[in-house]
């Protein structure tokens, strides 16, 4: 049962919330559905992690050998505030780990709906072609450091959005739908109009 924050708190809708931001864990389908939602609603699309790749010039998972990830979440935290201080609305794809760093949750829930697509880890693991792009997969060593990790991160995920949707069972096109339903009920259909 996800515990997700409803949004503009009793309020309703919260005027500053321009964006709309996909969190979850790696291969969660965060990218694909962001990118999805950009082009049938003219939005932009921003993935936070090509843009701290375009940014330091190096892959993350070079970056992740090279620097460590302090560096990484340092970096992903600048490009975070960069692209949500953006004034036209945009779909943004963050990396599976952004809600790791303190800082972020606040940036993300000040002009963001927060829409977290929840994965079963195994189905994750199903979905990565490339365990090499993924440093936290190619240290983890096992499937069950991996499963340790997707459970930590649940608790940041649901405490974090503004609402969930499976990505389980579903096309990109199926839960982009849903997430715009859920939008619209909410009150943040201009974000797509």
């Amino acid at each position: 049962m996800s515990m997700c924050v409803e949004p503009g708190g009793v309020g309703g809708v919260d005027s500053a919330k321009r964006h709309i931001a996909f969190v979850g864990f790696m291969a969660a389908g965060k990218t694909t559905c962001a990118r999805l939602m950009a082009q049938r609603y003219g939005r932009r699309f921003v993935d936070i992690d090509d843009d701290i790749e375009s940014r330091v010039g190096m892959t993350i998972s070079e970056m992740f050998a090279t620097q460590g990830e302090r560096a990484f979440r340092a970096t992903e935290t600048a490009v975070l505030d960069a692209a949500l201080a953006q004034r036209e609305t945009c779909c943004v794809a963050t990396g599976g780990g952004v809600l790791t760093t303190p800082e972020n949750l606040p940036l993300l829930r000040a002009s963001a709906v927060i829409v977290y697509l929840r994965v079963k880890p195994e189905r994750a693991l199903a979905r990565i072609h490339n365990f090499a792009s993924r440093p936290l997969l190619e240290t983890a060593g096992s499937t069950e450091v991996i499963f340790a990790l997707a459970q930590a991160r649940t608790a940041l995920y649901e405490a974090a959005c503004d609402f969930s949707v499976s990505t389980n069972k579903r096309t990109p096109d199926e839960v982009v739908d849903i997430t715009v339903e859920r939008i619209r009920e909410r009150g943040y259909g201009h974000l797509l109009s």
